[in-house]
């Protein structure tokens, strides 16, 4: 098995969480300028469910990313 990088297994799926909390932030923070209540409503609610996973779980997610990527290295 081929041996990753620390990029692929340290840098990415850190940068995947945080690309995800930083996006959904700025989607919930840009739904309050939408003058369509219905628009405002689906966007804020869309962005706040990956935003608060995101935000409180995010070292779960990126940890045990890492953490599974490094086991395949480790098994080869």
């Amino acid at each position: 098995m081929e041996r990753r990088s620390f990029f692929r297994r340290m840098v990415f799926p850190i940068a995947l969480v945080l690309g995800v909390m930083i996006l959904s932030i700025n989607a919930y923070d840009f739904s309050r300028r939408i003058q369509n209540h219905t628009l405002h409503f689906i966007l804020s609610n869309r962005s706040a469910i990956l935003m608060f996973p995101s935000i409180w779980l995010g070292v779960l997610f990126a940890n045990t990313i890492v953490f599974f990527r490094g086991e395949n290295d480790r098994i080869s």
